[in-house]
């Protein structure tokens, strides 16, 4: 049996449903020998895939920019999901989707890949309550945001620099960690977008630092806006961020996560996080019945 932990017992390999503990991948799969794939990560919600059109546009651009080739169709891997949902006897998951070039000869050429591997998995999601977000602290990486858009605004199997920082953020007992690009201004969390308050104004950094454009940073933008909230986006110091009136994360499997320390800061906190947290779950729940309504 898989752990549950790590994920749930049924995948979906290359177009079928088979047991994770049966599944096997070639040790000379490219993705495990050179980090040559891509991969995104949704929310489920009472079996419906969150911001499917989001997520999947965004895969396949980041296809498209590195030239794979998806073997399957976006309605084949919608229906995969359901199945995968019913044999795992589960309604709420986070789901994972990994795209490789598959083998080929040593080196980096992809020319000679011509077997993708493509992988669904579903994996554990914790309980969420509207209006009551998650409380992390966040330290601060001493590595810098990577000079280099096309990976750090692409979601890669190539992800050791998201490692190192998040090895370093537990060691020193901290949940996530702020990067800083070579400037020292806020780029992002290792695996969220971050967002600052100040005087009933959101400010989040621009897509131009390199920054993954998350499909859940665009709903709050989009929240912010239709509340009549304003909402800019703006490169900042870190010193910046830490004299704001509240700091939150934004990620598509726990929606806004409120960052209530940085470093050795304590923060300070506004109710506006929760309002935004509550109003990000209502749009949630409200697609997943929109979703059921329709199938």
């Amino acid at each position: 049996m898989i752990d549950r932990s790590i994920a749930f017992p049924w995948v979906w390999l290359n177009g079928k449903l088979t047991r994770a503990a049966n599944a096997n991948v070639s040790i000379f799969d490219r993705s495990f020998t050179l980090g040559d794939g891509i991969f995104d990560t949704l929310r489920i919600l009472d079996t419906c895939p969150l911001q499917w059109r989001a997520h999947w546009g965004r895969f396949c651009r980041t296809a498209r920019e590195f030239g794979f080739k998806i073997p399957a169709t976006q309605t084949e891997i919608l229906t995969a999901v359901q199945e995968l949902l019913r044999r795992n006897k589960c309604v709420n998951a986070v789901a994972r989707i990994q795209l490789s070039r598959g083998t080929s000869p040593r080196g980096y050429s992809p020319v000679h890949a011509h077997s993708p591997v493509l992988i669904i998995t579903l994996h554990s999601v914790p309980q969420i309550i509207a209006g009551s977000p998650k409380q992390w602290k966040l330290g601060v990486a001493t590595l810098p945001f990577p000079n280099c858009p096309l990976s750090s605004a692409n979601k890669t199997a190539s992800r050791i620099f998201n490692v190192a920082v998040k090895m370093e953020a537990d060691r020193a007992g901290f949940d996530d960690a702020l990067i800083l690009n070579c400037e020292g201004r806020v780029a992002e969390a290792i695996s969220s977008n971050v967002f600052w308050m100040t005087r009933g104004m959101v400010f989040t950094p621009p897509l131009t630092l390199g920054i993954l454009p998350g499909t859940t940073r665009t709903q709050v933008l989009n929240l912010c806006r239709r509340n009549a909230i304003r909402c800019v986006e703006k490169s900042a110091l870190l010193g910046d961020v830490l004299k704001s009136d509240a700091v939150f994360l934004s990620v598509s499997t726990a929606g806004i996560i409120e960052v209530v320390r940085i470093g050795q800061t304590e923060l300070k906190r506004h109710s506006m996080t929760a309002q935004l947290h509550a109003g990000l779950e209502q749009l949630h729940h409200r697609e997943s019945r929109r979703f059921v309504r329709t199938r």
